[in-house]
């Protein structure tokens, strides 16, 4: 079980890290990069 949980939660933050990458590659303004939060987005 703590394996699986393991693996799931890994799963979950590479999905994080591509869209955080996705995101910020679509960021055009310095103040919008700067202001971009990094983490989890609430209710996650």
């Amino acid at each position: 079980a703590m394996t699986q949980a393991m693996v799931i939660q890994g799963v979950k933050i590479h999905e994080r890290q591509r869209q955080m990458k996705k995101d910020i590659g679509e960021l055009t303004k310095v103040s919008d990069i700067l202001n971009y939060s990094v983490g989890w987005p609430e209710g996650s």
